[in-house]
């Protein structure tokens, strides 16, 4: 038996109830819209393509008995979808009741009660009549007036124009024709050569007579004067800009000179079958999109409004925009812990790499912005620059805005020193800029085979948990190609069953290139495990040892922690897992070697930022509460440990963590199965979730 539907099931949120038709005497609004969409998205069935067209089907006849200019027919269709995918990203945080959600949603509805403007990009020139500009500009402001069934004046007027061109064209065509047999009546006499001048004469004159009485016959027909031979002046063509904002952008973006953007524009003006007449284009034109981007900048500068962030920065060495020197820059980024989002403020050039130079240049972007009121955390990469107790940029900063951040440390960097340190255990330490073993291996690719053929028995022995979690993040996807490279080399190794075993090409190797060292010795085993390979690629009892060594230590301890590293909050429990791993590890120095490491980067156990571990999922309450009751301090604490913890019961908490967040921390006094109850824990959990502890955003995203 069918699900009978009432009308409050059908009300949708902020929407209303689902219409099947767009009525009334009026342009139809936004809420017109998408009650008529969720009819046939909701009720229909049908997808959101074939529903934004059957909206555009009863939309469009609004606007052509309006007689007002629209756009294309896929402009509409699109602006259909995004209005509709603008109310599902609302329906995600319905629940939610802070100031910028209810800020998004009062947005949606004001834009629900508004006109859904269609109208063509240049209306306001297409448009002839002032009354039908006028009436269009209502409609867009306030939805005043409506659509009259006929506008009786237009129509007189467009009933006499049309009987003008049919009288127009039948005089012509008389016209036409009488010249035509005027024509054919001089030919005939001219080739008359027997009779003389004088006949021809009477002649031609006889039948201008006749043409005359013939057209004074015509009642219609009216004299039409011969074009004059003076020159007419014709109207100057308007030529159209091309030097749009985005075209500046995109110039910009490629770093394309003037005098190259102009010969481009043109080239690409005159092969579209256009003059460069037509058009605005000189090099001083391009030259003034410096003038736009400021412009733009400008805007987007006083549009911003900042909310409780953590800024990023990395430094970088980049081409000086005045020659071919390189020049140190600093991308400053600023991550919201409320909307998700990450912000450029800008790339500066520092006069040295110190960590006041970066603080300074940090502070400054931050007060442009009027963001230093609303930072709240700091991640950076783990150099001594950033990290000196006296003379690091984040100590530095901290004194500049007057207040404790969260020290959020890049936890890409830290496993990246992890695996290099790993590294020179195993192959030895190398000052050159290459790795000569990895170089062999490169150099010889096209003498080997690449196809590995997967064997009974496993490269790598290792627990049924471990390849759980390969094969789990094998079905995931990554934000870069040499990530599932990795895991899949791996799956071989311990024995997956994994669908294409052609070993790829090695790419890139030097030592800025950490994740190839992984990469290129695991190829490396797996091919010389086929005996055709041994003979194409020798390697001495030296570097088989230390290859074995380094990809067990990646498969078995490193690999874990590098693909749960972006979780903020399963950061401290991550690290716990780490140790463990590290301290059951039968390499005595391996063990030795990821231990300090783990020392010297214990960033995310110290009392402060081991807080986040209130908010692991992965955490029971029982050792949550033992943690609440057993370790909580009130101090900050130092910003490295002495000695590391051993399980996640040792893990010490502090109250300084929602003290610099400026968040309560009430529910603490609570039992921990009632916290995600409480409105202070949902508050809280809500900021943990967004808060970066990876800084690939200043690290990968600026060229």
């Amino acid at each position: 038996m069918a699900t009978k539907s009432t009308r409050s099931s059908d009300n949708i949120w902020l929407i209303g109830h689902a219409n099947e038709i767009i009525s009334g005497a009026r342009l139809p609004s936004g809420r017109d819209v998408m009650r008529n969409f969720v009819f046939y998205h909701r009720s229909q069935k049908l997808t959101i393509r074939d529903s934004a067209e059957l909206v555009h089907n009863q939309l469009v006849p609004f606007w052509i008995k309006s007689r007002l200019p629209i756009r294309q027919k896929y402009h509409i269709i699109k602006k259909i979808k995004e209005f509709y995918e603008e109310h599902v990203r609302l329906m995600k945080h319905k629940t939610r009741n802070n100031p910028t959600d209810q800020k998004n949603q009062q947005k949606f509805i004001d834009k629900l009660e508004k006109l859904f403007d269609i109208s063509h990009a240049n209306s306001q020139q297409l448009i002839k009549n002032e009354g039908d500009r006028q009436f269009l500009k209502l409609q867009q402001e306030s939805r005043t007036g409506s659509i009259g069934p006929v506008d009786k004046k237009l129509a007189k007027q467009e009933i006499r124009s049309a009987l003008r061109k049919e009288r127009f064209n039948q005089r012509l065509t008389a016209l036409v024709s009488h010249q035509q047999s005027q024509s054919a009546s001089t030919s005939k006499a001219n080739m008359s050569k027997d009779n003389g001048e004088d006949n021809v004469s009477e002649i031609s004159n006889s039948s201008a007579m006749d043409g005359k009485n013939s057209i004074e016959n015509k009642s219609e027909v009216e004299f039409v004067a011969s074009a004059c031979k003076t020159t007419k002046t014709s109207k100057p063509v308007e030529r159209k800009r091309i030097i749009s904002s985005k075209v500046s952008a995109v110039l910009d973006r490629t770093n394309t000179s003037i005098r190259k953007s102009t010969m481009i524009l043109a080239s690409v003006i005159n092969e579209a079958g256009c003059s460069t007449s037509s058009a605005v284009l000189s090099k001083s034109t391009v030259h003034r999109r410096q003038k736009r981007r400021r412009e733009a900048a400008q805007i987007i500068k006083d549009n911003y409004q900042a909310t409780k962030s953590v800024v990023h920065w990395d430094g970088k060495l980049l081409a000086d925009v005045t020659g071919d020197d390189k020049v140190e820059r600093l991308p400053v980024l600023v991550s919201s812990l409320v909307e998700s989002t990450t912000k450029l403020l800008g790339v500066p050039k520092l006069t040295s790499g110190s960590g006041q130079a970066a603080a300074e240049a940090v502070h400054e972007l931050l007060q442009s912005w009027n963001c230093d009121s609303v930072v709240f955390g700091m991640c950076f990469d783990t150099t001594a620059s950033n990290t000196g107790r006296l003379n690091g940029a984040c100590t530095i900063l901290e004194h500049l805005i007057g207040r404790n951040l969260l020290r959020m440390a890049c936890r890409h960097h830290m496993f990246e020193v992890l695996l290099s340190d790993a590294f020179n255990v195993c192959f030895g330490p190398s000052t050159g800029p290459d790795i000569i073993f990895l170089k062999r291996f490169r150099d010889s690719w096209s003498k080997l085979n690449h196809d590995y053929n997967r064997q009974e028995t496993p490269l790598i022995s290792t627990s049924e948990l471990q390849k759980k979690f390969i094969s789990k993040k094998l079905k995931e996807n990554h934000p870069r190609d040499d990530y599932k490279e990795l895991l899949t080399l791996a799956g071989l190794l311990i024995g997956l069953n994994i669908a294409s075993t052609s070993i790829l090409k090695p790419g890139a190797l030097h030592r800025a290139r950490w994740m190839a060292k992984a990469i290129y010795c695991m190829k490396i085993e797996l091919l010389l495990d086929l005996e055709e390979n041994q003979t194409a690629f020798r390697v001495t009892a030296y570097e088989l040892q230390g290859l074995k060594r380094f990809n067990r230590f990646v498969v078995c301890v490193y690999i874990e922690s590098w693909f749960t590293s972006t979780s903020a909050a399963d950061a401290p429990r991550n690290d716990i897992m780490l140790i463990q791993r590290l301290q059951n590890y039968s390499d005595e120095k391996l063990r030795t070697v990821g231990l300090k490491m783990m020392q010297r980067h214990s960033w995310y156990l110290i009392p402060e930022l081991a807080t986040l571990v209130l908010f692991s999922e992965h955490m029971s309450p029982e050792d949550k509460s033992h943690i609440v009751q057993h370790n909580l301090q009130s101090e900050r604490g130092s910003h490295l440990l002495k000695s590391l913890p051993h399980t996640v019961r040792d893990i010490k908490i502090s109250r300084s963590f929602f003290q610099v967040l400026g968040i309560e921390d009430s529910f603490l006094s609570a039992p921990v199965e009632t916290w995600p109850k409480t409105l202070t824990f949902k508050k809280a959990a809500d900021l943990v979730k967004n808060l970066p502890c990876v800084n690939d955003c200043a690290d990968s995203d600026i060229q």
